[in-house]
């Protein structure tokens, strides 16, 4: 009656159980959400534009390589107008989240920069190729 009780599992079934009842109870944030959006759109080939044709497997597929949280806006979630501030640092979240390298601040030098502006860029990875 007097001894100590642990206070935590000891159990390795237990804590196995635990943590994946805890897993299963955990709600994703919306940049979470936004992220897992905004890496299918960014999986995708890139129209006809490009000489994609879906109906011919043997045709090239272009992907995109960069993009800027405009370009997100736009074309992605196609909005048009200013960004509003938060919007902006929750696509930015999002896009830490997929993955893509991040220029160090705005940017003139990218093929992104003659629609967009001087802005930051996101480029693919060379693993994600």
């Amino acid at each position: 009656m007097t001894a100590e009780l642990p206070l935590h599992i000891t159990d390795k079934a237990a804590s196995d159980q635990a943590a994946a009842m805890q897993k299963s109870r955990r709600v994703e944030t919306t940049e979470e959400i936004l992220a897992g959006k905004i890496a299918a759109w960014l999986d995708e080939p890139i129209g006809a534009d490009s000489g994609f044709d879906e109906l011919d497997p043997d045709a090239p597929q272009e992907y995109r390589n960069e993009t800027c949280v405009a370009q997100i806006w736009e074309e992605m979630m196609g909005r048009n107008g200013p960004i509003p501030h938060t919007e902006s640092i929750k696509i930015g979240r999002a896009m830490l989240l997929v993955g893509w390298n991040r220029s160090k601040g705005p940017a003139t030098s990218f093929e992104i920069n003659k629609k967009y502006g001087k802005c930051r860029v996101y480029t693919r990875t060379k693993d994600m190729l």
